[in-house]
């Protein structure tokens, strides 16, 4: 149950993490200490709060990991010079549709629509997107971070 202040307990707060990682309810209740895991865990998971946080740290999670990693499969691809044209064309064209989402004027353009300038655009925005990789950035509330360091406790 959350506190009066609104915030989530360190149980619950476990729980999201377990809930984010495996998508088991029972497996994270059971890691999060609470009693009769089966029952709790689907009980917990119900709650508005919790379901709310599982959603935005699911989010953080698919942002910071399987994003870059996809652009990195779809560059490795485009760049295999054993793989079929028409594979290395399409995994260019997905990375460039990806990049334009981030450049001003290109939005919406397909690769053969855009300018030399937007080309080089988003290509470096693929290139950014490869470098952030190497420091993913979460986005959570400071009352959440400092919960997790005990700092409400």
């Amino acid at each position: 149950m959350p506190r009066k202040n609104g915030h989530l307990t360190m149980r619950e707060n476990r729980f999201i993490d377990e809930m984010v990682r495996t998508g088991d309810k029972t497996y994270s209740a059971t890691k999060a200490g609470y009693a009769h895991p089966r029952s709790n865990g689907a009980t917990i998971a119900a709650k508005d709060t919790i379901d709310a946080a599982i959603r935005q740290r699911s989010a953080a999670r698919l942002h910071n990991e399987a994003v870059p990693a996809a652009i990195d499969v779809l560059i490795e691809i485009m760049l295999d010079k054993k793989q079929p044209g028409n594979t290395r064309v399409n995994a260019a064209d997905k990375a460039l549709k990806y990049a334009n989402a981030g450049v001003e004027g290109a939005e919406g353009k397909e690769p053969h629509e855009m300018t030399a300038d937007e080309l080089a655009r988003a290509i470096e925005r693929l290139n950014q997107v490869k470098a952030d990789r190497a420091r993913p950035i979460v986005e959570l509330e400071a009352s959440t971070i400092d919960q997790d360091h005990g700092l409400f406790d």
